[in-house]
C-alpha cells in the first residue's frame, strides 16, 4: 500500500440465526479492556506501546451501543442476566522492516540522443553506491465480541459469540490521530452492522 490509511481494515461478522431470532437490548461490558497478549518475544510491551487509550476504547464502544438503543448493565446478576455480554480486548505491536535502495549504475560516458560528453563532465559520471533503510510501525488491533448471555453452556464454559468486530490499523504519532482512528473505526464497525440496532 502507498498510504497509511491502505493498511486499516474494518472487519465484522454476526450469527444471522441468533439476530433472527432475537432482538437483545441490555448489555453487560467489563470495565477494564482486555489485553490479548503482554508478552517480550512478541514485542507489544514496548514503551511506546501504552494503554493509554483503554477507557478511551471502552467509553467509544459504549457510546455507540447507546446509540443503537442498548442499556448498559452495572452489575451481573446472575438470576437475571443481561441479553448480551460485550467483551472488547486489544493488542499493539510495533513492527521494524529493513531494505536497500539500489544505486544507480556507472554511465558510459555519453546521455542518450547527445552526441558527446556532458560538459563539464570527463566523460563518466560516478555511479551511487545505493544504500540501506529502516523504519518502524505500530499495528493496533481491537476485537469487540458480543456473547449470547441467555444460553451459556456453563458446563463447559463455553458462550456463543453472535457478534464480532475487528478493527486493525497503523497507530499514528500524535494522541489526536490515534484517538480519531479509535473512534472512527469503531463508529464504522457499527455503521456496517446495522442489524444491531434496536
Amino acid at each position: 500500500p502507498e498510504y497509511i490509511s491502505q493498511y486499516d481494515l474494518i472487519g465484522t461478522d454476526y450469527s444471522q440465526d441468533y439476530w433472527n431470532a432475537n432482538s437483545p437490548s441490555t448489555y453487560y461490558m467489563p470495565d477494564s479492556l482486555g489485553w490479548i497478549v503482554d508478552r517480550e518475544d512478541l514485542d507489544n510491551n514496548d514503551d511506546d506501546l501504552s494503554r493509554e487509550y483503554d477507557a478511551f476504547i471502552l467509553g467509544e464502544v459504549a457510546e455507540n451501543m447507546a446509540l443503537y438503543g442498548y442499556q448498559r448493565v452495572d452489575e451481573l446478576d446472575v438470576e437475571n442476566p443481561p441479553d448480551v455480554y460485550l467483551f472488547t480486548q486489544a493488542i499493539a505491536v510495533k513492527n521494524t522492516t529493513v531494505g536497500y535502495v539500489p544505486g544507480y549504475p556507472w554511465y558510459g560516458g555519453y546521455y542518450p540522443g547527445w552526441g558527446g560528453y556532458w560538459p563539464g563532465y570527463g566523460g563518466y559520471y560516478p555511479g551511487w553506491g545505493g544504500s540501506t533503510y529502516s523504519y518502524s510501525y505500530t499495528t493496533g488491533t481491537i476485537l469487540i465480541e458480543m456473547g449470547d448471555a441467555k444460553n451459556i453452556d456453563m458446563e463447559n464454559k463455553v458462550i456463543n459469540i453472535v457478534w464480532t468486530a475487528g478493527i486493525d490499523g497503523i497507530l499514528g504519532s500524535t494522541s489526536a490521530s490515534n484517538a480519531q482512528f479509535v473512534s472512527q473505526s469503531i463508529e464504522q464497525a457499527f455503521i456496517q452492522s446495522p442489524y444491531l440496532k434496536n
